[in-house]
């Protein structure tokens, strides 16, 4: 069989797959639809609640702080003092004006926050999900970073109950380009597969605080995904590759 003809064949094969491997938005929170008033118990519905695809739960803030609504001025593209962890890119924000800051008095040091965090859960309907990107625009208010401020976010998540471990982070270095304006940060989670029936967790935290009273401004947290393609799905693939190579084979 000639290496042509296998080449081909996969392509077809995957040529097949890909009409229902578009990624979809699972979970989507602008962060203005709130199920309680703002401040230390802040929850907020997701957009895309559910879907065949699977559930997306409530967005929840933990810890002892303040949520309040707050306005993007602008949306801005980034620059050298944006960074992102290597399977991440950066965009342009993506807010509409809406948003939240978190406020929490006594945070310093560059690590992680790891008492202060927004989480919610996405469970997957059979035969299950393979998330593609995990995406939020990120912001800090000009006065923070003038004097102190959390300058950094990390977002973990744990499949099944597991560990949580790192989806990516990003870091804005310097004051440019700061304020209320946002920047969209955008993770690869590398087809992370959640089967049927499992829920996959996350969680985002702040990071990188430059003394003490700080704040930072979130908006648009999306999740999106595939289905799992059914088994069926890739025979019929498979078959229409071998289809076409034995069609070449008699020409």
């Amino acid at each position: 069989m000639k290496a042509s003809n296998i080449l081909v064949g996969t392509f077809c094969a995957a040529a097949l797959l890909s009409g229902s491997t578009q990624a979809a938005v699972l979970a989507h929170y602008n962060l203005n639809s709130t199920t309680t008033t703002f401040g230390n118990a802040a929850t907020f519905r997701s957009t895309v609640a559910s879907s065949s695809l699977g559930t997306a739960s409530d967005l929840t803030w933990t810890g002892l702080v303040d949520v309040d609504s707050r306005v993007f001025t602008a949306n801005v593209a980034p620059n050298a003092n944006h960074t992102i962890s290597a399977n991440g890119t950066l965009a342009t924000g993506t807010t509409q004006g809406g948003g939240v800051g978190v406020v929490h008095a006594g945070s310093s040091g560059f690590g992680i926050d790891s008492t202060h965090y927004f989480s919610f859960s996405y469970t997957a309907d059979s035969p299950g999900v393979l998330l593609t990107t995990f995406s939020l625009d990120f912001a800090h208010p000009s006065a923070d970073l003038a004097g102190t401020g959390f300058r950094g976010f990390e977002v973990q998540y744990s499949v099944a109950g597991g560990a949580f471990a790192s989806a990516g982070w990003g870091r804005l270095q310097g004051h440019t380009n700061s304020g209320n304006r946002a920047v969209n940060y955008q993770m690869d989670l590398d087809n992370l597969e959640v089967a049927g029936g499992q829920s996959v967790a996350f969680r985002i935290y702040k990071t990188n605080a430059n003394g003490a009273n700080n704040e930072v401004r979130y908006d648009n947290f999306m999740l999106s995904g595939v289905a799992i393609p059914e088994p069926a799905t890739v025979g019929l693939g498979l078959l229409g590759a071998l289809m076409l190579i034995g069609r070449r084979r008699r020409a």
